[in-house]
């Protein structure tokens, strides 16, 4: 277990805290001078790519780990053509957009990159472990920060003004170091019960989907629903599209000074749903649609990907999260076991 240091200060940051008296809380871009991106070389030449050619990022690479392999691979013509730049090992790598928005890997190869990848190339003032770890934690921040409709997007700009906590480089080091040990174990432990709850994982989930999709009468005569997913329904059920049976109403985008520590109103987002207990909160007063109340049914539509019953007061929803309206002929908790 890490001490306690002596003395603490505010970061003057929000999503940091206090940090000890002798760290500071600066720019990602003072500590990381030079931030690139890279590009995809048209798919549609077959000379470009070779699956015994150059190492080519793209963000479903990313795993929030050590970065050994990339599951496309380009020429060199792709290279010289496009103009492409190689980063180097101990880069740290953050997803800018796409379904892994906000993941991280730390390379420990030469690699292009696609221009969703924004890269942090390692620097002297910094422990590439430890910028890592900042990243790892700075996702929900990140993502808050994030624009854009159906895609949110992180800029390269967003993560060049991210303040992260900067101990002394040899504290740098000791904290990485501790990191390292204490997650192979925690991974270690994580995979023993990963292998112990798969089983029931399953069972859970082919529960649902035969009560969901035959109802709970196992002699009940059963009909082709012509959807493969789906497979046999009983006789009496029909098949329809879902969007004639529900209203999916987006939450709300916030700017950082829009978030307060304290205020009349929660503002839920999609981390509050399952690992994140820290709050923002405001007092504004908007559009009944964007508060979500209790009992509501929800879906997080990016990150954690699921349906979620709300069960507190009055709160508003941010705009990775979908509030559900439905037909009176659909049923909430039917809905929301169909979604699993």
């Amino acid at each position: 277990m890490m001490k306690k240091y002596d003395a603490y200060k505010d970061s003057g940051v929000k999503w940091i805290g206090e940090i000890p008296n002798h760290w500071e809380a600066i720019k990602i871009s003072r500590v990381h001078p030079i931030i690139g991106s890279g590009t995809t070389p048209l798919s549609s030449r077959e000379d470009y790519y070779s699956e015994k050619g150059l190492n080519w990022l793209q963000t479903g690479d990313l795993n929030n780990g050590l970065i050994t392999e990339t599951s496309k691979k380009i020429t060199p013509k792709a290279v010289d053509e496009c103009k492409m730049k190689f980063y180097p090992i101990h880069s740290v790598v953050i997803a800018m957009y796409g379904a892994t928005i906000g993941k991280v890997g730390l390379l420990d190869i030469e690699t292009a990159t696609n221009q969703a990848c924004c890269i942090i190339v390692p620097s002297k003032r910094i422990c590439p472990k430890y910028t890592f770890y900042s990243f790892i934690i700075a996702k929900e921040e990140l993502l808050l920060s994030s624009f854009g409709g159906g895609q949110p997007n992180i800029s390269q700009d967003i993560i060049r003004k991210l303040k992260v906590p900067v101990p002394p480089l040899s504290e740098q080091q000791s904290i990485a170091s501790y990191l390292d040990v204490k997650t192979e174990k925690i991974d270690k432990m994580i995979a023993k019960a990963e292998k112990k709850t798969e089983y029931l994982d399953e069972l859970k989930q082919s529960l649902i989907t035969r009560a969901v999709t035959r109802g709970l009468n196992p002699n009940t005569p059963l009909k082709d629903s012509g959807v493969n997913w789906i497979g046999n329904i009983p006789m009496h059920w029909d098949i329809a599209c879902l969007r004639f049976f529900l209203r999916l109403i987006n939450g709300r985008a916030y700017s950082q000074n829009e978030l307060l520590p304290s205020g009349k109103y929660k503002v839920l987002r999609v981390g509050n749903f399952f690992t994140n207990d820290s709050w923002y909160y405001s007092n504004m007063e908007l559009e009944p649609d964007k508060y979500c109340d209790k009992d509501d049914l929800l879906y997080a539509w990016s990150a954690s990907v699921g349906p979620y019953i709300w069960n507190e007061a009055k709160t508003i929803y941010h705009y990775h999260i979908w509030k559900v309206q439905l037909a009176t002929s659909m049923d909430k908790m039917y809905s929301y076991y169909l979604w699993h």
